[in-house]
């Protein structure tokens, strides 16, 4: 099962999600490298399994009659595999990438860089039109806010589109987090992301108004 976002959506707090309330660990396309930069302690907290992955990870997996959760930032390979896609305020999304890109990744990308999609992720807004979650077959779209403000009601959600009992309550505090890596949490509200849009939000709006009033971000 793919666990889908664009870059700094929730897909990490997901990860936690599931590692803490159904006892589930996660692997990342990323592989060791996405561990290395977020520390032994993240590692811990998402349940990943800390394997590189290559083809034959892949078809180890594919073949197995027990559910594996994976979580990438690609376009979407198959539409018949099962997925939770994480979506996030594109406008506070694109922002935290940005940051992102330049503090912890150390790249020299502006703002607009990524606003226009000339970054390793691409648009915002393609990445959720190649995934399309509200019309892909076995998939459930969540909410970056609905993580964040009412956890417990997520935990409800996907243990509903599991079919699992959760086995714990989901008790990680984004605070606490922040105090762990503040560079990779370094906000939990949308608001300041929003506020640093400033003078490319005529832009972001431009490009990715659409889907933004889609998903209920912008007034229809």
């Amino acid at each position: 099962m793919w666990l889908a976002s664009y870059p700094r959506s929730g897909n990490t707090f997901l990860r936690m999600l599931l590692h803490e309330a159904f006892g589930l660990k996660t692997y990342s396309l990323a592989g060791t490298r996405e561990m290395a930069t977020s520390g032994e302690e993240v590692g811990r907290l998402v349940g990943d399994m800390n394997v590189d992955w290559t083809d034959a990870v892949s078809a180890t997996i594919r073949s197995d009659t027990v559910p594996h959760f994976v979580k990438t930032h690609e376009e979407p390979i198959s539409t018949n595999d099962p997925c939770i896609y994480v979506v996030r305020d594109g406008r506070s999304a694109v922002v935290s990438y940005h940051h992102y890109l330049r503090e912890v990744d150390g790249l020299d990308k502006s703002l607009d860089d990524v606003i226009d999609g000339r970054v390793y992720a691409g648009s915002w807004s393609e990445h959720y039109l190649n995934w399309l979650p509200r019309h892909r077959q076995n998939t459930l779209l969540l909410r970056y806010e609905a993580i964040t403000d009412d956890p417990n009601q997520a935990v409800e959600d996907v243990a509903a589109f599991l079919g699992m009992l959760p086995v714990r309550d989901f008790s990680i505090d984004f605070s606490y987090l922040h105090q762990l890596q503040p560079a990779l949490f370094r906000v939990g509200d949308d608001a300041p992301n929003i506020a640093e849009l400033g003078p490319s939000e005529p832009r972001f709006r431009e490009r990715h108004g659409a889907v933004m009033r889609e998903l209920g971000y912008y007034d229809p």
